[in-house]
């Protein structure tokens, strides 16, 4: 009977990284989805996992103590696909290329490493050993688009409110006159009109 399976963790970073997803609302009551950008931050990890067979404590302590030695031989391997993320995820392919080299050089120093404990052939033997990446998102965050400013008809720029102007009125580009109130003057008269008789 196989022990659930345990892990060990090689390296890893986090990055941003700009994915397409959508982004939804209701429009007159119904949904709907429109492509959108979408910024998440990611941590990517790699990992050597293994489990093993129910086996004493001395035993399990040097196929742990193994184990470490199987992360130590791959890290030498993925060291230079490593160094290259400082300049960015691109790094992850070339990590990619390098596993396989790395389970071999793992599971090779595993194997000469327990070879020299008190651990039977029997038991190291159906120890399952690999080398694995795991891409976890951490957050995501929707991008909004920039709103794009109104521009007044024939694509004339927009101009600021200049309504009455120096020396013009808002209409019709009239003169603007300094009093425009008009008093009616009314003209009176001491006499009082005669009736005809």
């Amino acid at each position: 009977m196989l022990l659930p399976g345990f892990e060990r963790k090689i390296w890893g970073f986090r990055y941003h990284e700009l994915v397409r997803g959508e982004c939804c609302r209701k429009v007159f009551g119904r949904k709907v989805c429109v492509p959108c950008p979408v910024s998440r931050y990611v941590d990517y990890s790699i990992y050597l996992g293994f489990n093993h067979p129910s086996v004493t404590p001395s035993w399990q302590a040097s196929i742990y103590s193994c184990a470490s030695a199987a992360v130590a031989a791959a890290y030498s391997i993925l060291a230079p696909a490593i160094a290259s993320c400082s300049a960015g995820p691109g790094c992850i392919a070339a990590i990619a290329l390098a596993i396989p080299l790395a389970n071999n050089a793992a599971r090779e120093a595993f194997r000469k490493c327990i070879a020299n404990t008190d651990v039977p052939e029997s038991i190291y033997r159906q120890v399952n050993l690999g080398i694995y990446t795991r891409k976890s998102v951490l957050s995501s965050t929707r991008l909004k688009r920039p709103i794009k400013k109104k521009r007044a008809k024939n694509n004339a720029p927009l101009r600021k409110n200049t309504s009455a102007r120096k020396g013009m009125s808002a209409r019709k580009g009239m003169p603007v006159r300094k009093n425009s109130s008009i008093t009616m003057k009314k003209k009176v008269c001491g006499c009082k009109k005669l009736r005809k008789r």
